[in-house]
């Protein structure tokens, strides 16, 4: 990524682990109760922080991030749900695109995912950016696809729930911290790159189950992906 200095985003413990299995941090620098680990990779500066879980966590990372370490990019990584039947575990959902689906302001006659009817819908992944992830994983042996990302501050194991958000959205999978980081990204005149990976599915039966059973190993892959685009 030609010398940049790249601030990396993760919510939760399993992801912040399989980034140390690969990286070692040399140093680390503490604001308020965020902790923000230091990496020289590839001979590029990376800073990477665990925001916690849900868009306020994710949204208040960012802008810390962004204020105080003077970076280029942002590469959110992590797992997530899938929305539509053919999305599997292990599918590799590379944000072209993400929806606040909780969002909902419609009694006041504002589209739903959106809180004024000024707002984007869709916050979009720059159009260069997409570009360049799109060929460094095309050498990646694994399923990626280019999808929206659905993000709402709950865990849904409702099928009937989680296919009307596909319906009604067109998102493909859903996470708790995506849109945040676009939004705040984007109005800081900053690219992302969202990087997400399945841990269950539409036709789960026990999708609780099959998150506490993949996450490391879908938190790893997610790791395979970042070294692909670095």
């Amino acid at each position: 990524m030609n010398k940049k200095i790249i601030g990396v985003i993760c919510a939760v413990e399993a992801e912040k682990e399989a980034f140390f299995k690969r990286y070692k941090s040399y140093a680390n620098v503490k604001i308020y109760d965020l902790t923000f680990y230091l990496f020289n990779i590839k001979n590029i500066d990376v800073i990477m922080v665990k925001c916690g879980t849900g868009k306020i966590n994710a949204t208040r990372a960012t802008q810390v991030l962004i204020d105080k370490f003077n970076i280029d990019i942002i590469i959110n990584y992590g797992t997530a749900g899938g929305l539509e039947k053919s999305i599997s575990y292990g599918d590799v959902i590379i944000a072209k695109s993400c929806v606040q689906f909780d969002a909902d302001c419609s009694v006041l006659g504002v589209p739903k995912g959106k809180f004024d009817e000024d707002d984007e819908l869709y916050i979009k992944t720059d159009d260069k950016v997409l570009e360049y992830v799109k060929n460094k994983l095309d050498f990646l042996n694994y399923n990626v696809k280019y999808e929206n990302i659905a993000t709402f501050d709950q865990f849904i194991i409702d099928k009937a729930f989680n296919e009307n958000i596909y319906n009604e959205f067109g998102a493909v999978c859903a996470d708790m911290e995506s849109v945040a980081i676009a939004i705040t990204a984007k109005r800081c005149k900053i690219p992302f790159v969202i990087i997400r990976v399945i841990t269950n599915i539409l036709e789960d039966k026990d999708p609780i189950n099959s998150y506490e059973r993949l996450k490391h190993e879908m938190s790893e892959k997610c790791i395979d992906v970042f070294e692909q685009l670095i």
